[in-house]
């Protein structure tokens, strides 16, 4: 996952949709199913690397469709978490 958050910045616009597609759901599939924790567990490193590479996606006209979701999945990050 941190490559994908390092290529982020290197990613050409035709190649942004199908990517971005393809994780999203993904992404807010963890987010939503692992709950935080101060721990150095492996799905809890994923779950840092997640809302890193959601953070530094490019908000465009691309990010769009994914916002109400993408809206939705940082509200519940942010009532779990305090």
């Amino acid at each position: 996952m941190g490559e994908l958050c390092d290529g982020l910045d290197k990613l050409h616009s035709v190649d942004y949709p199908p990517f971005l597609a393809a994780l999203f759901k993904p992404a807010a599939a963890l987010l939503r199913s692992v709950p935080p924790q101060l721990s150095d567990r492996p799905e809890h490193r994923l779950r840092a690397k997640v809302l890193e590479f959601l953070n530094r996606c490019p908000k465009n006209d691309v990010m769009a469709p994914f916002a109400p979701e993408l809206f939705d999945v940082c509200l519940s990050v942010l009532k779990v978490r305090g």
